[in-house]
């Protein structure tokens, strides 16, 4: 299903369903590829890849990242500037059916994902969910000694409580 397409910002979901006696049943929806860039967003664009590598179990490849705009050079357009990696992985989860519902379920134990990072991919996801589902990373970072990571972690949320404001 595609949700939306253009350059520089797209949603697709994958859509599964079974047949119950005469009925297509809809049984889980997922992401298969979501993307965002500037300019559609603030300091942050991301990316997420889901590839289905098993049928039974059915089991997920997500590969996705985040970055951050390195705004260091000051009075540069920001499609020049350098991004920074902030998240860049990929994990596999496993669905398995719920004999109540009938529906998928995924079981995110020994992953990097959850229900709410998956969610802070879609364009209708509010910022703000993105920032507290990683605020530990966040702050993490934020204690490296990696100046330039800190100032494009710095620049984003202060264009984000700056967006907020408005």
């Amino acid at each position: 299903m595609n949700y939306g397409s253009g350059t520089g910002i797209w949603w697709h979901q994958y859509n599964f369903y079974r047949y119950n006696k005469d009925q297509l049943v809809p049984i889980l929806t997922e992401i298969q590829n979501i993307n965002l860039q500037y300019p559609w967003h603030i300091l942050r664009t991301y990316w997420i890849e889901a590839e289905i590598v098993s049928k039974k179990p059915l089991q997920l490849k997500f590969v996705y990242d985040n970055q951050f705009y390195d705004m260091s050079e000051t009075g540069s357009e920001i499609l020049d500037e350098p991004r920074i990696d902030f998240i860049r992985d990929s994990t596999i989860v496993t669905y398995y059916i719920d004999k109540q519902s009938g529906k998928f379920i995924p079981d995110f134990s020994g992953t990097r994902l959850n229900k709410n990072k998956l969610l802070s991919y879609f364009h209708t996801a509010d910022e703000l969910l993105f920032v507290n589902v990683h605020y530990d990373l966040l702050k993490n970072k934020l204690n490296e000694n990696d100046t330039i990571m800190r100032k494009a972690i710095l620049n984003y949320l202060n264009d984000l409580k700056n967006d907020l404001e408005r």
